[in-house]
C-alpha cells in the first residue's frame, strides 16, 4: 500500500455493480472505490470527464 487512492469511474448502471467487482477481482485490480453512472448514458467519455473535474473541484 502505497497511500493512493484508486478510483475506477465506469460507465455501466450500478445495477452491473456484482459484474464490475467481479471482473476487477478476477483480472487482479486492486481494491478501490467505485463510480457508476446514473441510468443509461450515451456518452461515457463525457460522463467521466464531466465526474473528474467534479472530483477535482471538490
Amino acid at each position: 500500500d502505497l497511500g493512493y487512492l484508486i478510483i475506477y469511474i465506469t460507465g455501466r448502471p450500478d445495477m452491473q455493480k456484482q459484474r464490475v467487482v467481479s471482473w476487477l477481482s478476477q483480472h487482479n485490480f486492486p481494491q478501490g472505490m467505485i463510480f457508476f453512472s446514473e441510468g443509461l448514458v450515451h456518452d461515457p467519455l463525457r460522463q467521466k470527464t464531466i465526474f473528474l473535474r467534479n472530483l477535482v473541484q471538490d
